[in-house]
């Protein structure tokens, strides 16, 4: 995972510490992931998990965000934390503070029931925001009617506002 700041036109936000990106990708819930269909593009809010420098997701076998990802498999990743909106008595001077992490990667399909277990296990503990004393148990059926897929983080980039 390479972490570039070169792109951020306000350095003086530019998340540059790995620590702090991964703090970042550990917290967040919901990571919105972007595709290109044909000359399009296309955006979807995910539940996913972080581990190892990899986003791990799940969803059903079929639909718009499967076909487009197993023709053009490299995707872009954003993931907001800690957002407030900051008010003014000037509508202009209105803000908002956040932390944000944004990237890119390559999906792989996850096929084995047993990196899909290891990766929907990422996927809970994310959600849940904790490590549970007993592993998950997926039943058949719910392994059955879910693919399970990651993205392997390229490059990233990080923003704070206070």
């Amino acid at each position: 995972m390479r972490i570039i700041t070169e792109k951020i036109r306000r350095h003086d936000k530019a998340i540059t510490d790995t620590d702090e990106i991964i703090s970042i990708l550990n917290k967040g819930q919901v990571c919105r992931l972007a595709m290109v269909d044909g000359q399009r593009p296309y955006l979807v809010p995910l539940s996913y998990g972080y581990a190892n420098e990899t986003l791990y997701f799940h969803c059903a076998h079929k639909g718009r965000k499967i076909a487009i990802m197993r023709h053009n498999p490299p995707v872009w990743f954003e993931i907001t934390i800690d957002t407030t909106i900051r008010s003014a008595p000037k509508p202009c001077d209105w803000g908002s503070a956040f932390q944000s992490v944004m990237g890119e990667g390559v999906v792989k399909w996850i096929e084995s029931e047993k990196d899909k277990t290891t990766a929907r296990s990422f996927i809970m503990e994310q959600q849940a925001g904790t490590k549970p004393e007993a592993p998950f148990i997926f039943g058949p059926k719910a392994m059955a009617r879910t693919m399970v897929f990651s993205v392997s983080i390229n490059t990233i980039s990080g923003k704070k506002t206070a």
